[in-house]
């Protein structure tokens, strides 16, 4: 299985002000996706995804980025940097096995739904 992994910022919430600094990102929303690279009997790519809005830590007053200026690949490693402080500990490898799981489970699913074919 071979999954191709993305990440998309959805939205950030920003404090007008926060200590002397303007327009400071302290959560960010995302979605963290994965598509394997084997299809389902649709032809549909499997996939699955884990979606949060994580708090992020305060800025370094020396390396403030202004909301203008932030960037998704920034807002990115905010949330990587947050999820490891959490407890319990939160990593991308952790949201790329849950990812895994889901496909897995959408490829040999443990529970099936319908009607015996007899009854058409």
């Amino acid at each position: 299985m071979a999954t191709t992994y993305t990440w998309d910022i959805i939205n950030t919430e920003r404090r007008v002000e926060e200590d002397d600094l303007d327009d400071v990102v302290f959560k960010v929303s995302w979605v963290f996706s994965g598509v394997d690279s084997e299809n389902d009997p649709d032809g549909n790519p499997y996939q699955g995804s884990f979606s949060d809005a994580t708090v992020v830590g305060s800025p370094d007053p020396s390396a403030f980025t202004a909301y203008a200026d932030v960037t998704k690949g920034q807002c990115q490693a905010w949330v990587i940097a947050a999820l490891a402080d959490e407890e319990p500990v939160r990593s991308e490898d952790t949201l790329k096995a849950k990812i895994d799981a889901q496909i897995e489970r959408k490829k040999s699913p443990p529970e099936k739904v319908g009607v015996p074919e007899n009854w058409r």
